[in-house]
């Protein structure tokens, strides 16, 4: 298993008369700072899917949807003597996504190590932390100019959030953490999907890591120049005001696709997503998938090569899969016999019965509601 890195413990030497903490309070602290950090993976993994994970707008609201609402898991199985898996995720903490199908349970148990798209370590974490960050006495509004960042403010605002967390970062990651605003908060307090999945297996004592580094992926925006920073932020603000005067929610659009595992619907979504002009956009787009999987399916490779008696999971982005230069297609090119997976029918039949009795608890508070209306009504002529 990969190692845990220590979490930093707190100093007391730049204040004499400060306290020193208690191990509970210390590890309490080491919690909250663990929190912030996988928010701001969690942001960062959003971004490094950009074209079909964007997370704009209000959160899903999932208060009555069924706890197991996935239709068809995007779930392949690499067909060898000792079965390997890859899975497509979504990088949300949403219930819906993070509660698997019995069939996704079983394959991750069969695995003796499970890989994401980078290894989500504390350190790892850490180290994204700071490379989002400008240099001391440089602002956002410094490089942006004061008519986007009002622009960009009253945005913000309007989703009830405030400048102040965007003040301090550099454009492009400005500008992931424009799309994901609302799902901030939820994020510092729940697991996306990704994380959960691999501090599960770390628990469980599988071998975990990372198809690629936290270096390499920084690098597919640290590279864009200033002027291709500003065209991403301008255009996902503008898919922002525009959905937003349409009344959408994008993110619950995305989720039901996911949900059904729809690999078309995702891949168009991919293609339809703008990132700014049209040759940033292609020049984003080609970084961000065609590039990466290549180098994912190497590691991928490697890995069955060097344990094929392990069995291994691979969870990475769901728009990583589909299409030519996708990881399916891609490992199927390398002569591997890759094979979709579905629900057990009996797992199928139990999701439809979950819902049915979800869909007659929600009528029966709907009723409930309304004899409270009229009673109220018949208290007040009395």
């Amino acid at each position: 298993a990969s190692e845990q890195p220590t979490a930093p413990s707190p100093r007391d030497v730049d204040d004499p008369n400060r306290k020193t903490l208690s191990p509970a309070r210390a590890i309490l602290a080491s919690m909250k700072l663990l929190r912030l950090l996988s928010a701001t993976l969690a942001a960062f993994l959003l971004a490094i899917s950009l074209p079909c994970q964007v997370v704009p707008a209000t959160p899903p609201a999932v208060a009555t949807k069924p706890a197991v609402a996935i239709e068809q898991p995007l779930l392949w199985r690499i067909e060898l003597p000792t079965p390997s898996y890859l899975y497509g995720t979504i990088h949300l903490p949403d219930e819906r996504v993070t509660t698997l199908p019995k069939v996704v349970t079983e394959a991750i148990d069969s695995c003796g190590a499970l890989f994401t798209e980078v290894p989500m370590e504390l350190d790892k974490m850490m180290g994204v932390a700071q490379a989002a960050m400008l240099p001391n006495g440089t602002k956002l509004v410094d490089l942006i100019g004061e008519e986007l960042y009002e622009r960009m403010e009253t945005y913000v605002e309007s989703r009830g959030q405030r400048m102040v967390m965007f003040d301090r970062v550099k454009p492009w990651v400005a500008t992931t953490q424009l799309m994901v605003v609302d799902m901030l908060p939820q994020m510092a307090t729940k697991q996306p999907l990704d994380l959960k999945l691999y501090t599960d297996a770390k628990k469980a004592g599988k071998i975990t890591g990372g198809l690629e580094t936290v270096e390499s992926q920084l690098a597919v925006f640290e590279d864009l120049n200033l002027e291709e920073q500003r065209s991403m932020l301008i255009a996902t603000l503008s898919q922002l005001e525009k959905e937003a005067a349409e009344g959408k929610n994008p993110t619950e659009e995305l989720l039901l696709v996911y949900l059904r595992g729809d690999e078309a619907a995702l891949d168009k979504m991919v293609n339809d997503y703008p990132l700014g002009d049209a040759e940033l956009s292609e020049k984003l787009k080609t970084r961000l998938l065609g590039g990466r999987n290549v180098g994912m399916v190497d590691r991928i490779v490697e890995q069955l090569q060097r344990h094929p008696e392990r069995g291994s999971f691979f969870a990475v982005g769901a728009a990583h899969y589909g299409g030519e230069l996708g990881i399916v297609k891609l490992l199927r090119d390398r002569g591997y016999r890759v094979t979709r997976l579905e629900l057990d029918p009996r797992e199928g039949a139990q999701k439809v019965e979950a819902e049915a009795i979800e869909g007659e608890i929600t009528r029966r508070q709907q009723e409930i509601e309304a004899l409270r209306a009229r009673r109220a009504k018949f208290l007040q002529s009395r």
